[in-house]
């Protein structure tokens, strides 16, 4: 249970503090009543619902959650009432006043217990002078706590009952009246306060958001929804958790989540399926995977070993805040944000409640359990053990070389600095995982890459020497593309994260404001691209591969600029990129960058200052452009050369009739293998200036160069895709073994 500890003071100056999980009350703050009184001034108010309610022998309130912000003032009886654990005890006509999102408990003291009870919402309109954002931030008056006795209370209970009776009509001018009769409420409220110099505080939003976790586990929780909920950004809610508690909101719902789901696991027959799905996780597979990696073990095995047949002693209960909690009625208004409803029926039914296992003592225990775990892991050195341990620490802390700071300015502009190499890193562009492993020399380091990424690389040569890869989580996506999802970078806990800028805000913002690290990088030109691999050897603290990678395109590019040089700018091959095709439905890449313009090609799609990354034309629009040569990307799955040859439309093209349709390799176009795309571009596209390039070698050369891998001739025919492309010209002539 919780225990409150208090000092019986003049009500003014009461303060009781909560020695439990949420400690932290709040810090009290002083406002000048002038700013108060500027902020309701241009507060756009509306008043959400007015009650009177009684509570009656053994009825008690616990843990309701105000839907909106709210002043409470007795009619009749006494009580302790506590917000977010701070307790004032309540006699008749005194005030009360909790922003939305407060918890309200209420026990009656004596007799019965009556009360008014009136909800407010209030927001300043916008666009609004930065003096009222700034005043708002410093301190939001509507959403303070702070209770008092009026020395004229009278007139504030005249009101309340006016106010009371006027709802019930249901009117619109009834309602006009009503929020009348509350900024008069509001007028006299603010001026007995500043008279009595009442102490206010401001809301705990920790305290608020560990608790409404505790109570909601059940429920589908993300950094976005909860800060919503408390009325502030993902990003202030997860530094106001690592200040006071060492980890963000996410982390903390993990931990309690996985505590029930052992609690559930070790007494009941449930289903991992149903556990699963009773915490909100709709996939036991994923929910299983959280499981081996908070407790170390599956489920399944986690039954096996740890399930005995009498467990007298369990301590760790599962959270029945669910169960019987008397809870006021709930509103719902239109036009109104909230997720509340309401349904009015006279007084409310009071329900008997059951305490849950305080989460102080859950927490206490995990640390109990996780100390036992190390004190009693084997030790080959017997009673020595520790003292070795020790001594090996020392010597290791001695010789240890200083961290070294490392910085990135990433192509937002932005200075990322890492005081230590990440250890774990999450991928979105698609051919950066490949460069990852080039430059680690593995995949450990790799916790997360694009699904379009993974799905590609797992059809590669490259999965067979690194099959952990189709291990790597990939459900990090919002429906595939490139917009993350929060919650699940946030249970993957990257060092790291790298993100296209691609000046769209949505698809980096709300990891930075979730305190994730992320490193944005952009498309093209080669700067860019080369820019990228430095950024990535730095944040791996390896910065000699990268510039290894880097060195070897610059000789490849070195090369193939030599060898094309004296192609003249009219005679260039002009090249169709496609990157999807189903039917008439065809996407293609419209840029001009330096993967066509190192090997001396033209995108044919390229027209400056109209053309995109990556667009949709018609069948016409491509006879029109008539290109001399088509190159199918990877990504266009299902699509081969045999799609253009036998199009009724499209096998008039040049590039059709000429048999000069291809399918790209498996190496990407983008990355750290560019050099073998341009390579193969070149070759096909002026095979006479390319005669003396063996371009099996070159693909050999580098995949030994980038991964230590000595590909087979087999292999070498399945990334050139010999077979998908052996119907165009030069291509088995050219590259077949």
């Amino acid at each position: 249970m919780i225990v409150l500890h208090m000092r019986i003071v003049p009500f003014l100056d009461l303060r009781l503090y909560n020695e439990n999980y949420y400690q932290c009350l709040g810090r009290v703050v002083v406002m000048n009543i002038q700013d108060q009184i500027m902020l309701w001034n241009y507060a756009v108010i509306k008043v959400m619902d007015v009650r009177r309610l009684k509570m009656t022998d053994g009825e008690e309130l616990h843990g309701y959650r105000l839907p909106a912000s709210a002043f409470l003032q007795p009619t009749r009886g006494s009580a302790m009432v506590c917000l977010d654990g701070t307790a004032y005890p309540m006699k008749p006509l005194h005030v009360l006043h909790g922003g939305k999102g407060t918890y309200l408990d209420i026990v009656r003291t004596e007799d019965d217990f009556e009360y008014y009870l009136v909800f407010y919402s209030a927001a300043i309109s916008l666009p609004s002078r930065q003096e009222l954002q700034q005043l708002l931030e410093r301190g939001n008056p509507f959403e303070m706590q702070y209770g008092f006795e009026p020395y004229s209370p009278v007139p504030l209970l005249l009101k309340l009952e006016q106010m009371d009776k006027e709802w019930r009509q249901s009117g619109m001018l009834e309602r006009f009246h009503v929020k009348a009769l509350f900024y008069q409420f509001v007028y006299d409220v603010l001026r007995q306060l500043h008279s009595q110099d009442v102490p206010i505080k401001k809301a705990d939003l920790v305290s608020q958001a560990l608790r409404y976790m505790d109570e909601h586990y059940a429920d589908p929780i993300s950094l976005e929804s909860l800060a919503e909920l408390f009325g502030c950004s993902p990003r202030h809610l997860v530094r106001l958790f690592q200040e006071r508690l060492g980890q963000n909101p996410l982390d903390y719902l993990l931990e309690v989540r996985m505590e029930i789901a052992k609690r559930l696991i070790l007494t009941t027959d449930a289903t991992v399926q149903e556990i699963a799905h009773g915490l909100s996780y709709q996939d036991r597979y994923y929910f299983s995977r959280l499981f081996k990696k908070h407790v170390g073990i599956s489920p399944n095995h986690y039954k096996a070993q740890v399930a005995q047949p009498v467990r007298p002693n369990r301590t760790l209960a599962v959270s029945e805040s669910s169960i019987g909690k008397r809870r006021l009625g709930r509103y719902i208004v239109n036009g109104v944000e909230n997720h509340y409803q309401y349904r009015r029926k006279g007084a409310l039914q009071m329900n008997t409640f059951r305490k849950k296992t305080p989460m102080a003592v859950n927490l206490l225990l995990i640390v109990a359990l996780l100390l036992s775990a190390c004190a009693s892991t084997p030790n080959s050195n017997g009673a020595g053990g520790s003292s070795q341990v020790s001594q090996n620490n020392t010597q290791s802390s001695q010789t240890a070389a200083p961290a070294v700071s490392r910085k990135i300015v990433d192509d937002r502009g932005e200075t990322i600095v890492f005081n230590k190499p990440a250890k774990t890193i999450l991928t979105f562009p698609k051919p950066l995982a490949e460069t990852a492993i080039a430059i680690a020399g593995g995949v450990d380091r790799l916790v997360g890459i694009h699904p379009a990424s993974k799905t590609l690389i797992s059809q590669r040569v490259l999965s067979k020497y690194y099959p952990q890869i189709n291990q790597i989580n990939s459900s990090f996506t919002v429906e595939g593309g490139f917009v993350p999802n929060i919650e699940e970078i946030l249970n993957i806990k990257p060092d790291v994260v790298f993100q296209w800028n691609m000046g769209k805000p949505e698809y980096y913002e709300s990891m930075v404001k979730a305190g994730i690290q992320v490193v944005t990088i952009g498309w093209g030109p080669w700067d860019k691209e080369m820019a990228t691999i430095r950024m990535l050897g730095t944040a791996l603290g390896n910065e000699d591969r990268a510039e290894q990678l880097v060195k070897n395109q610059d000789a490849a590019r070195a090369e193939i600029e030599q060898l094309v040089k004296d192609v003249p700018q009219d005679k260039r091959v002009k090249m169709l990129l496609i990157s999807a095709m189903e039917g008439n439905k065809i996407s293609v890449h419209g840029d001009s960058n330096f993967y066509h313009e190192i090997p001396g090609v033209k995108n044919a799609a390229y027209q400056e200052g109209v053309s995109k990354n990556t667009m949709q034309v018609s069948v016409e629009q491509i006879l029109a452009w008539n290109p001399d040569m088509i190159v199918i990307h990877e990504g266009a799955v299902g699509v081969n050369p045999s799609a253009i040859y036998e199009h009724p439309q499209l096998k008039e093209l040049t590039a059709a009739k000429n048999k000069k349709v291809y399918k790209l390799p498996e190496f990407a176009l983008m990355s750290h293998m560019a050099s073998l795309t341009w390579y193969w571009y070149g070759a096909l596209a002026y095979p006479d200036k390319f005669s003396t390039v063996n371009m099996r070698n070159v693909i050999k050369d580098g995949y030994k160069f980038s991964y230590n891998i000595a590909l087979k001739d087999e292999e070498v025919d399945q990334v050139l895709r010999v077979d998908a492309n052996k119907d165009s010209a030069l291509y088995v002539s050219k590259f077949k073994n």
